[in-house]
């Protein structure tokens, strides 16, 4: 007899708000239009219940608007206690000018409001 695997709701991705002590789920976006954001400089966040997806997922979509990518940590000093870990591009600083924006993840504590 085979054991079936439990299965998952996938990720989904969201434009980013970023609201006091944390992130908001915005309108829901599909991959292509994340990284179109990205590339403007604005904020994603990846959404759902397996940490792992989300975070390749958030992933993903850094490297597919900047060819690279740095995992930091929540800010919770600076953003408040429902930060949220994210991406950003590495190098951040390019031609002299700083990327902003974030492509954010939930993770099992951390959830966009």
């Amino acid at each position: 007899m085979k054991k079936s695997t439990p299965s998952v709701d996938p990720s989904t991705i969201h434009e980013a708000v970023l609201v006091p002590g944390g992130v908001g789920r915005g309108r829901q976006i599909d991959e292509a239009e994340a990284v179109l954001i990205r590339l403007a400089q604005g904020n994603v966040v990846v959404c759902g219940p397996s940490v792992r997806e989300n975070r390749t997922l958030a992933r993903r979509i850094e490297v597919a608007a900047y060819g690279d990518a740095e995992r930091d940590d929540a800010h919770k000093n600076l953003a408040g206690p429902n930060a949220l870990p994210h991406f950003h591009p590495r190098p951040r600083i390019r031609s002299g000018q700083t990327i902003d924006g974030h492509c954010f993840y939930e993770t099992d504590n951390l959830k966009a409001e």
